[in-house]
């Protein structure tokens, strides 16, 4: 199944994460290295 652009900001955009919410979606993806990096280090 694949996800539209904003299906993956929508799921990407966590409350949890306030931090990493300020940074741009597509460039979270486009540097993607697995697991998502700033969650882990938030």
């Amino acid at each position: 199944m694949e996800y539209s652009k904003e299906q993956i900001h929508q799921m990407m955009k966590d409350e949890r994460y306030p931090l990493c919410n300020k940074y741009d979606c597509d460039w979270i993806l486009d540097n993607a290295m697995g697991s998502h990096n700033l969650w882990l280090q938030e």
